[in-house]
């Protein structure tokens, strides 16, 4: 028995069932994706020093019984499915359990933890869980929260969810759960935080008028439907995130249905019929009766001017009005805008600098628009703080300028399908942070700009449709260490390719388990708002939020090298095939000579191939059929000789793939081999096109705008390479090809 001067120690039937819940799972780095957490299991000792259970990381006991009353085992490196008999459900004073961010196999939620009835906190989010929400966790009456977003859940949200009457924050995003929000939840009066962003659920939202402490709600990206009207209250002080976007609510909504919500901060809507109020609706001061916005979407909604009420806001860092038909020219900018999308509109006239006047922006877009004259120099002024700028697919004229300092951030410049002209800049140099360059589809006229390959951090380089003339390098200087997309097609480059170039290009040598993407954050500090108190993009905000990071954009990439319609000549270099990590090559449209590489079999995760309109001559590889993912594939028109590969994989390409080569023969040409049987005759297939960024649209998808989707702590992702097809695949059409 202890005494009142020391402490008590852990109970050894608790102490026993941590250590034996501990032993039921590996230790994984790879299991979680915190950075900066680490096992805290580790330092759980069964005996010697540090054997009491109380002191143990992750580890919460009750000060006077010394029961274990919280569990935090959150990005701890925990590999395995949870036991459905677990050691952990003998924890019957938890309060608090947090086992997010590891890997657990995906197996199911036991139905045992509704046995731990006193937890008021449940955590169990990125954590690879599947199966249905268990009908038991509803038994859990003193439950306060509950996080299950970001497993891989199905089934319907449970009917009974209804009973937690406790319960104040409610997260079931990013899974794939069906059905009906349940009108169950209108019971939960202590609501003030619930998402269930990301789902596939159906059906009309239930009212949710008498949620009077509902300060955030998060629907995006479901397919709901219904009045937006019909669910939301008609006013209310306490809401300060709604977000609403990528469902299939009604139209048309009238804006001025917000004008009851005072503490709006952040509201989200897509596709939908908005009625915006004009000039003389109200008085002059009408625009002071709107909420004070920090984020705003309101993009696809048919707006067709610049809503009038902006102008007032004082607060706005983020604003998305994408994808509308808003004319006239640019509008100007709240000072306090960090994020500033207006692409995919009908703007016109030249981009005003009183545009550079938002010195705290770091992320602009304007591509999609038919905007003219020249760039503003001013508005590379800002580079030393601005990350993205994208100002693609206008009518832009003249030099890029020649003013990107020592201390430019930029990340990505997109300024393809303009009329811009006179060489790449040098300065860009000084953007050791770009990841992207895209300069495509203008008039520039320059040398193959090798200083690029200095930049330690560009992955992505797009220079086709250009007027770039002469040699390629014979080799890259530092080797492009990080490149995964080199795009040069349609230009007018000469010469042979030196076995050196492809040996340079160490970006390309790691296969990697995870595609290559580019992330761009921006801190959650520079929105100017207490993250203590606020409600901003879709978490409340607590000291105890952990996952309140920031705010940005991640941009996946394929692996690429697109060297067509140029004139170049000699030997396609055998040390191509050290490029393992690529998964499109396209050397179609020049002179090159010689055999087919058989190294070409080392790029094991190759998925385009296109050889056509060469002058290359011997026999198709044998060894390319081992190439499982290769979905396109065309050697046509070149001098190639012997029989075509006949086995399943090259089987499904078409009479295209190898026609123009007199020499060829073997299924699916008419052209029989002496020495293989009677053949089926090919069959028509509609014409593919030869483009292979034409080629990644279709496979992948292409989507108007710039769809995003905001959340804390993670970034806006866009989906199926969505920004690499919107940023290159818009200008590649179908090449023209040289008939020999």
């Amino acid at each position: 028995a202890s005494t009142s001067s020391s402490p008590m120690l852990c109970h050894d039937d608790e102490k026993s069932a941590l250590i034996r819940f501990k032993q039921s799972f590996s230790i994984v780095a790879a299991a979680s994706t915190d950075p900066f957490d680490y096992p805290k299991t580790l330092s759980w000792k069964p005996t010697g020093n540090g054997s009491d259970c109380c002191i143990w990381d992750g580890v919460e006991c009750d000060q006077h019984s010394s029961h274990v009353i919280g569990l935090d085992l959150s990005s701890s490196f925990l590999d395995g499915p949870i036991p459905q008999n677990s050691s952990l459900f003998e924890l019957v004073h938890l309060q608090s359990l947090n086992l997010s961010d590891n890997n657990f196999r995906y197996s199911k939620i036991p139905s045992r933890l509704g046995l731990l009835v006193n937890l008021k906190y449940l955590n169990l989010s990125h954590s690879r869980l599947s199966g249905q929400v268990p009908i038991s966790l509803t038994n859990l009456s003193r439950l306060s929260y509950l996080d299950l977003g970001h497993n891989d859940l199905d089934g319907e949200i449970p009917f009974s969810i209804g009973k937690l009457s406790r319960i104040t924050h409610l997260e079931l995003s990013h899974n794939y759960l069906i059905g009906k929000v349940p009108i169950s939840l209108t019971n939960l009066t202590l609501l003030s935080y619930m998402n269930l962003a990301k789902n596939s659920l159906v059906g009309e939202v239930p009212s949710l008028a008498n949620l009077t402490k509902m300060i955030g709600l998060d629907l995006r990206q479901n397919k709901l439907q219904g009045s937006i009207r019909g669910f939301i209250p008609e006013q209310s002080k306490s809401l300060g995130l709604l977000l609403l976007s990528g469902n299939n609510f009604d139209g048309p909504l009238h804006f001025e249905t917000f004008l009851g919500y005072r503490n709006l901060q952040a509201l989200y809507l897509s596709n939908i019929d908005l009625i915006m109020p004009t000039s003389t609706s109200h008085n002059n001061n009408s625009s002071n009766y709107y909420p004070q916005f920090v984020s705003l979407i309101l993009e696809g909604c048919n707006l067709v001017r610049f809503p009038d009420f902006l102008h007032n806001q004082t607060r706005l860092a983020f604003l998305i009005l994408g994808a509308n038909s808003i004319q006239g020219p640019v509008p100007m900018l709240p000072p306090s805008l960090v994020i500033y999308d207006v692409g995919v509109n009908e703007l016109r006239g030249e981009i005003p600098m009183t545009i550079c006047n938002a010195t705290s922006l770091q992320i602009l877009r304007l591509s999609f628009n038919k905007l003219s004259g020249r760039i503003p120099m001013c508005l590379f002024d800002l580079n030393n703080h601005m990350t993205y700028l994208d100002l693609g697919d206008n009518h832009l004229l003249g030099m890029i300028p020649e003013t990107f300092k020592s201390s430019c951030k930029l990340k990505v410049i997109s300024l393809g399908n303009n009329q811009l002209e006179g060489g790449v800049p040098r300065s860009l140099a000084n953007c050791t942070s770009l990841a992207l360059l895209d300069l495509s589809s203008n008039n520039i006229s320059d040398t193959f700009p090798i200083w690029l390959s200095t930049l330690p951090s560009l992955q992505a380089l797009n220079l086709l449709g250009n007027k770039l003339h002469g040699p390629l390098p014979v080799q890259f200087r530092l080797g492009f260490p990080m490149l995964h997309i080199l795009e040069l097609s349609h230009n007018h480059f000469t010469g042979e390719i030196s076995n050196e170039l492809f040996d340079d290009l160490y970006g390309m040598q790691k296969p990697s388990q995870t595609p290559p993407q580019v992330e761009i954050t921006v801190p959650l500090f520079l929105f100017g708002v207490d993250m203590s108190t606020t409600v901003i993009f879709g978490f409340i905000k607590t000291q105890k939020d952990k996952d309140l990071k920031d705010v940005g954009i991640s941009i996946i990439l394929p692996v690429l090298i697109d060297l067509s319609s140029n004139s170049l000549v000699g030997k396609i270099p055998d040390s191509i095939g050290n490029l393992v990590a690529l998964h499109i090559v396209d050397l179609s449209g020049n002179n090159f000579t010689g055999s087919i590489p058989s190294s070409l079999m080392n790029l094991s995760d190759l998925e385009y191939l296109d050889l056509s309109h060469n002058l290359l001559s011997g026999e198709i590889p044998q060894q390319l059929s081992e190439l499982t993912f290769l979905s396109q594939f065309n050697v046509s028109y070149n001098q190639l000789t012997g029989h075509i590969p006949q086995d399943s994989q090259f089987s499904t390409f078409g009479i295209d793939s190898f026609m123009g080569n007199p020499g060829l023969c073997g299924s699916p040409l008419d052209n029989k081999c002496g020495n293989l049987g009677n053949e089926p005759p090919a069959t028509d297939k509609e014409e593919e096109s030869s483009s292979v960024i034409d080629w990644v649209v279709r496979s992948m998808g292409c989507l108007s705008g710039l769809v995003v989707g905001i959340i804390v702590g993670h970034v806006i992702t866009t989906n199926n390479h969505e920004w690499f097809v919107e940023t290159f695949g818009r200008r590649k059409r179908k090449k023209r090809r040289r008939q020999r």
